[in-house]
């Protein structure tokens, strides 16, 4: 007879699977190598960015218009007028992403490891979409200061041209 599960592996295995469905695989998590059956930004709620380089029809979500506020929509109108539609404005997906952290005021090295999939498009009928595993490792130490950056709270670090620099 298997063992039960105890509350923690429970726990684990839900959290495992809400990752599955909202960001995708990773290292040690689903297939690295899946085909989708429609775009990444279709079949996932959180996790993807557009190459920036992508083709308009990339970049912006078809499907979905953002209703523009109509500001001060005055009074008195007429019943029988039916009011015109609000504007509305194509929705771009996310093409960039920022990420902030904090390290010990003693720190001298930093150590960054990005792992992303990139999704090609393999056939249009049926549709689907590949991904491909990448990654990109980064390492440097951290200078004293940073000319020409603003200045931030004691801990922080941020890359800049020159490399990573701890903030003041």
């Amino acid at each position: 007879m298997a063992n039960p599960m105890n509350s923690v592996d429970v726990r684990k295995n839900l959290a495992e699977a809400l990752r599955l469905d909202l960001v995708g695989p990773s290292e040690n998590l689903g297939d690295p190598a899946e085909v989708l059956p429609q775009a990444p930004s279709r079949w996932y709620l959180t996790g993807f960015l557009v190459p920036l380089g992508a083709e308009p029809s990339q970049r912006a979500d078809e499907a979905s218009t953002e209703d523009l506020d109509q500001a001060g929509e005055g009074g008195g109108l007429d019943d029988d007028v039916t009011p015109d539609p609000p504007a509305a404005r194509q929705r771009y997906l996310p093409s960039s992403i920022g990420v902030s952290l904090l390290v010990p005021g003693d720190a001298r090295q930093l150590k960054v490891v990005a792992s992303w999939g990139d999704y090609h498009r393999r056939s249009e009928l049926p549709e689907e979409w590949a991904r491909t595993r990448a990654d990109h490792r980064s390492a440097g130490g951290l200078g004293e200061s940073c000319s020409g950056l603003s200045k931030r709270r004691s801990g922080t670090a941020v890359q800049s041209r020159r490399g990573w620099c701890a903030g003041h």
